[in-house]
C-alpha cells in the first residue's frame, strides 16, 4: 500500500465519507467502490434505515447528516393525511349538525299544539272517520277499546277495553264510566279525576277500536242469518255478506225492521239518505221475494223470473229476461193474465201508445210473449213469413209461395187484426156478428194482376208488422177463409196461447 493510500485511509476512519450518509451521488458510489470496497455495505445500510435524530453512524456516533429526500416527503405526506382527516372530520361534524337540525324542525311543524312541558313526541292514534263516521260523535260501547297516552306516566299500558258493564279500569284513578259518553265528555271526566291525582294532568284520548254491530238479513238472499259488520255499515254491505240477493227477490227495496218501527229503503246504490242505508246494532232486514212472471218469445234468456212488486212493468220483465232480439216485434207484446177472459196485445215500442193501467204493474202468474216481425199469408192455409223490413205485398205472397188468384188480394191491417182474437168460429154463422167483424176488419183489396199489365209501382202497397195478407181460394169469400184457418191463424198471431 502506498503513503497516500494509507493517508486516505486512516482519514476515512476518523471522519466518515459522505458515501455514509444517505445523500450520495452515483458518482460517489462508484468512485467508493473502486476506492473503498469495504465500506459499501455501511453505506447501503445507511441508505436503507430511516433518518432518526438519534440514529448513530457506523463508529457509533450521532450522525449530523441532515435529513434525506424520502423523508421529508412520508413526513409531508403525513402532515398532508393529518389536514384531509381533519377536513373530513369537520365535514362530517356539519353535516350531522344540519341533519339533527332539520329533524327538530320537522317535529317542531309536525306537532299541532307544542307547548313547553311536551316532553316527548305522541304516540299517533287511528283514524277512524271512516270507521264510525265522526269520532266525536260516537257513543262508546261495551266492546269498544279507547288509547289513553299520560305523558307523565308513560310505563302505563295505552289500551282500555270497555267491559260489559260499560267501565274499564285505569291504575291512576280505577274504574272509568265509559259507556254512553262522547270522547268529549270522557276527556272531561278524565281531567277531573286525574286532577285528583297529579298536577297539571296531560294526557291523549283516542278510539283504537269499535265494537262490531250485529244485524239479521231475511227472505230472498242467498246465505239469510245474523253477520257482525263494523258501524257505519249500509243495507247494500249486510246483503253482500249474504251472498248477495237471490233470483226470485225483489231487488228494487227491502223492509228494515228497528225498534223504532219499519223501514221501507231501496236496494238501489244512491236511492237512500245515509240515515236511513246505515245499519245500527240489532236491525233486522227483509227481502221480499218479487213478482214471478214468464217470458217467451224472441227474447235471450226466456224462462221464469222476478220483476219488482212495486215497478214491475212488461219492460222490466224483458230487461230481465236479456232483452228482445232484433227480429222481435215490440208493438206486439201479448199479455196473458189468468185473471182475464182475453189477452191484452201491448205496444213496448218507443213510439207506442200508454199502456193501459191493468199491464203497468205485472201479476203473480202473467205471461208476455214476443212474438218475431213476420206477416201471415192465408191461402189453403196460414204460413208465416218474416220481415226485414221495407217488404211489399208482393214480396210476401212471392215469399209464401202463392202464384194464383192475385187479382183479388185482401190485407188486414195488425191494428185491425186484433178482433180475431175474441172471434169464435160460431161468430162466422151469425149474420150481424159477420157484418160487425167485416167492418171492424176493415180489410183493403189489391189487384197485383193489373200491376203485371201496368207495372205501376203505387199497386204494390206495403206491408209491416202483424198484416194478414189473404189469397183466397177459387170458391170460398174473404170471411169464409178467415173462418176455415181460425185456429191456425190464431195461433200464428199469438192468440192460441189465450188460457180459456
Amino acid at each position: 500500500m502506498s503513503f497516500q493510500r494509507a493517508i486516505k485511509y486512516a482519514f476515512e476512519r476518523r471522519r466518515p465519507r459522505a458515501c455514509l450518509s444517505s445523500r450520495i451521488g452515483a458518482k460517489e458510489i462508484t468512485w467508493q467502490r473502486y476506492h473503498c470496497p469495504k465500506l459499501l455495505p455501511i453505506q447501503k445500510f445507511n441508505q436503507q434505515r430511516e433518518f432518526h435524530p438519534y440514529a448513530r453512524n457506523h463508529l457509533g456516533r450521532p450522525s449530523s447528516s441532515p435529513p434525506s429526500y424520502r423523508e421529508r416527503a412520508n413526513k409531508e405526506c403525513q402532515c398532508l393525511q393529518r389536514r384531509q382527516c381533519v377536513v373530513r372530520q369537520s365535514f362530517l361534524i356539519i353535516l350531522l349538525f344540519f341533519l339533527l337540525h332539520a329533524i327538530s324542525w320537522g317535529q317542531l311543524n309536525g306537532s299541532e299544539n307544542p307547548g313547553p312541558e311536551q316532553t316527548r313526541a305522541k304516540p299517533p292514534v287511528p283514524d277512524l272517520r271512516g270507521l264510525v263516521g265522526d269520532p266525536a260523535k260516537h257513543v262508546l260501547a261495551p266492546g269498544d277499546v279507547v288509547e289513553i297516552n299520560i305523558i307523565a306516566l308513560p310505563t302505563l299500558p295505552t289500551t282500555y277495553p270497555i267491559r260489559i258493564d260499560g267501565a274499564f279500569y285505569l291504575a291512576p284513578v280505577g274504574d272509568v264510566p265509559a259507556a254512553g259518553k262522547t270522547l268529549a265528555q270522557l276527556e272531561g271526566y278524565l281531567k277531573q279525576r286525574l286532577a285528583q291525582e297529579m298536577r297539571r294532568p296531560q294526557f291523549r284520548l283516542g278510539i283504537k277500536e269499535v265494537a262490531p254491530n250485529r244485524m239479521t238479513v231475511l227472505g230472498e238472499v242467498l246465505q239469510p242469518g245474523s253477520y257482525q259488520l263494523r258501524p257505519g255499515s249500509t243495507v247494500l254491505d249486510l246483503i253482500a255478506s249474504a251472498g248477495g240477493l237471490t233470483e226470485r227477490a225483489d231487488a228494487s227495496e227491502g223492509q228494515l225492521i228497528r225498534s223504532t218501527g219499519e223501514v221501507t229503503i231501496p236496494l238501489s246504490p244512491g236511492g237512500t239518505s245515509d240515515s236511513a242505508a246505515q245499519l245500527k246494532d240489532g236491525d233486522v232486514l227483509y227481502i221480499h221475494p218479487g213478482t214471478k212472471v214468464n217470458v217467451t218469445g224472441e227474447v235471450f234468456t226466456p224462462g221464469l223470473l222476478s220483476v219488482p212488486r212495486r215497478e214491475g212493468t212488461p219492460m222490466a220483465a224483458l230487461i230481465r229476461a236479456g232483452g228482445p232480439k232484433p227480429n222481435a216485434s215490440l208493438s206486439r207484446v201479448i199479455l196473458f193474465r189468468p185473471a182475464l177472459t182475453s189477452t191484452v196485445t201491448l205496444d213496448l215500442s218507443s213510439t207506442g201508445p200508454e199502456l193501459p193501467q191493468l199491464a203497468q204493474q205485472l201479476e203473480d202468474g202473467d205471461v208476455l210473449v214476443v212474438p218475431p216481425r213476420q206477416a201471415v199469408v192465408v191461402h189453403k192455409g196460414p204460413k208465416a213469413v218474416p220481415l226485414r223490413g221495407g217488404e211489399n205485398v208482393l214480396d210476401v205472397v212471392i215469399a209464401a209461395g202463392v202464384g194464383e188468384n192475385l187479382d183479388d188480394v185482401t190485407i188486414v191491417r195488425s191494428q185491425n187484426a186484433q178482433h180475431l182474437a175474441t172471434v169464435r168460429p160460431e161468430d162466422f154463422n151469425d149474420p150481424v156478428k159477420s157484418e160487425t167483424l167485416q167492418r171492424d176488419l176493415e180489410p183493403e183489396k189489391v189487384d197485383l194482376t193489373r200491376y203485371f199489365e201496368t207495372r205501376n209501382p203505387a199497386l204494390l202497397v206495403p206491408i209491416s208488422d202483424g198484416d194478414i195478407i189473404l189469397v183466397p181460394e177459387s170458391g170460398p169469400s174473404f170471411l169464409q177463409s178467415l173462418a176455415t184457418f181460425l185456429s191456425p191463424l190464431q195461433m200464428l198471431l199469438g192468440f192460441g196461447y189465450w188460457f180459456r
